[in-house]
């Protein structure tokens, strides 16, 4: 009986929300979505962290798309202690109903955050369900981004809802949602709270090689699988056999792989690691592994970051052979990336020039922590308080220029719960005739 009451309550609040006005502070609690990664939390729960500090009153409740990605957090014993201390953790679609929604006040106002790559049906229902959420998106990694015109979304209005803020991670990610339409007034700097050295601190706390002290040197390589665009098949299998002969010619030094999240070990890699002795996986964090390495040899990937976020050396062994969004075309008509290009590392991808690099780095000059500018670049500095200004100017901002974005969103999530109702209940044939007969009277009245 409760459960049939609870389900009347939760449609009369969805169908027929109660006109509220919107409050005069800006609000205490976050809803969090998780949608599909390890990073959306790698970037959002110290910046939380953060915030709670300075505004201990503030309630996190984190809402995970997937279960796997929480059990793989869960793991981690730093991330699963912050995570139950800023608040609640809910999985899945049933946990966010009955948890979130039906024991929350649908008055109370509260910030929404979700990862830029747009809104699905967890972020709808509860832009549907609460009179005053504040939608903010985020990237999923501290990754550098390309400024021009073609990362722009095809259509921002499906992807994201009208006038929602954006958090960005360092100084050039302004451009980079400019370019993805987001307006200036729109996108708030609120830098990488993660490579702050209290966060470090916290939870880069184990030294996964603590056993493995007959290697003189220990070499980090985080590799990524083949590509159409990011890394050929040809280039993938070129490198694994560099590292292969890399490998038979530092016996004394340990080259520690890690996979790309969403990548499987493939045969190749499974030879390699047979045949060496020295040549291992691991599936800690990169920051950990980094921390603890006297060289990353990165396969392009953002962990180049990571590393010179803990001080360690990084060099990209990679040689890019087609152009996409994340690339530059140097001075001298070369493909580079942006970690090069930026000056956070230097480039190799010859067998001959890998093999140097490992005889030399320890003592070459050029391979020195390149941080000048990365504290800067990546707004370090930047503290609880000024992230707790930062919000309240984004409250102010999204409920000042925004009154009729929600119930453009709640149109559109009633539309496609209609639709869903409607084929559901109705045979294919007759749902076929009833949507070309809508179109048809629609069309009439235009």
């Amino acid at each position: 009986m409760r459960v049939g009451l609870s389900g009347i309550v939760f449609c009369e609040r969805i169908f027929f929300p109660k006109k509220i006005s919107a409050p005069q502070s800006a609000p205490n609690n976050f809803l969090v979505f998780i949608k599909s990664s390890f990073g959306e939390v790698f970037v959002v729960l110290p910046m939380l962290y953060f915030l709670k500090k300075h505004r201990p009153n503030i309630y996190i409740t984190f809402v995970f798309n997937d279960s796997a990605v929480y059990n793989a957090i869960a793991q981690v014993a730093a991330y699963k202690d912050v995570l139950q201390s800023l608040g609640q953790v809910v999985v899945g679609l049933h946990a966010f109903i009955w948890k979130v929604l039906m024991k929350s006040h649908q008055s109370e106002p509260l910030y929404m955050l979700t990862c830029d790559n747009g809104i699905e049906t967890l972020q709808r229902m509860a832009l549907t369900y609460f009179a005053h959420p504040v939608p903010i998106f985020f990237h999923h990694a501290y990754a550098l981004h390309i400024n021009d015109d073609q990362n722009k979304k095809q259509d921002l209005h499906r992807a994201y809802i009208i006038g929602s803020c954006v958090l960005a991670n360092n100084r050039d990610d302004k451009l980079h949602y400019r370019a993805m339409c987001f307006e200036e007034k729109n996108i708030f700097f609120t830098g990488a709270q993660g490579y702050r050295d209290e966060w470090l601190a916290k939870i880069v706390c184990h030294n996964p090689f603590k056993t493995l002290s007959e290697y003189r040197k220990i070499v980090f390589i985080p590799i990524r699988p083949p590509h159409i665009l990011y890394l050929t098949e040809s280039n993938y299998q070129r490198q694994l056999e560099g590292l292969g002969q890399a490998a038979g010619q530092f016996r004394d030094y340990l080259f520690v792989i890690k996979m790309h999240p969403r990548q499987n070990i493939d045969l190749k890699l499974h030879q390699l690691t047979q045949s060496h002795a020295n040549i291992i996986i691991r599936d800690e964090s990169t920051l950990e592994l980094a921390a603890h390495a006297d060289l990353t040899l990165s396969f392009w990937s953002s962990a180049i970051l990571d590393s010179l976020a803990v001080n360690t050396p990084a060099v990209e062994f990679h040689y890019h052979e087609v152009m996409h969004s994340q690339l530059v075309v140097s001075h001298n008509g070369k493909l580079e990336s942006l970690y090069v290009n930026q000056g956070f590392c230097s480039s190799i991808s010859s067998l001959e020039e890998l093999l140097d690099v490992l005889a030399r780095f320890d003592v070459n000059s050029n391979f020195k922590i390149r941080k000048e500018n990365f504290d800067d670049f990546f707004g370090l500095k930047i503290s609880g308080s000024i992230l707790a200004k930062v919000f309240d100017d984004i409250y102010i901002e999204y409920t000042m220029s925004n009154k009729r974005s929600i119930s453009i969103e709640r149109s559109r999530f009633f539309r496609e719960l209609l639709k869903t109702l409607l084929y559901g209940l109705m045979p294919n044939y007759f749902f076929s005739k009833f949507s070309y007969l809508w179109r048809g009277i629609r069309r009439s009245k235009n």
